[in-house]
């Protein structure tokens, strides 16, 4: 199986499936988060060829129901509510890093992860941000630091920081 990586607003259709994907994902932290919004946003980003931006990491074989994973880099990104005694910093924020659940295990989610922080020190970001609920061990291997919680839609999440991105 060959893989490809593509921004997200260069194929509507499988942007489309890649939204219906991370629906089903992340349900429980956005409720009001449906297909057709999710859709809307993947291609409405990386207009001008700088934040917010998704890519989708597909299957040669069948490049629209292939699509096996996406990443995104957002402006001020899924913020959710602090917790006591925390904050939520500004930023640009890494979004919607998914693999399907048959492909898990494979390297793809090292692979979406590598790509987005290629493409962040490209556009000159020095730092990262995001939130996790389950794979801080993930980014912590690829220097990743804890720096708080927040709360999405009553699900804690890890909001992880990384910096020196340019190097």
């Amino acid at each position: 199986m060959a893989r490809r990586l593509i921004d997200a607003v260069d194929d509507p259709a499988a942007a489309a499936v890649a939204a219906g994907r991370l629906v089903e994902e992340w349900a429980h932290l956005y409720p009001d988060w449906d297909h057709r919004a999710a859709t809307a946003e993947l291609l409405q980003q990386g207009q001008n060829g700088t934040p917010p931006c998704t890519w989708l990491l597909f299957d040669d074989e069948d490049p629209t129901t292939g699509v096996l994973g996406s990443v995104g880099l957002a402006l001020d990104g899924e913020l959710g509510t602090p917790l006591e005694g925390e904050s939520t910093p500004a930023g640009v924020w890494l979004v919607n890093l998914f693999v399907v659940p048959n492909e898990r295990g494979r390297g793809h989610g090292s692979a979406l992860l590598d790509h987005a922080v290629t493409c962040a020190r490209a556009f000159g970001i020095e730092e990262l941000l995001l939130t996790t609920e389950h794979s801080e061990g993930l980014y912590a291997a690829a220097g990743w630091v804890t720096i708080g919680a927040t709360e999405l839609s009553g699900h804690r999440s890890t909001i992880m920081r990384l910096r020196d991105v340019t190097r």
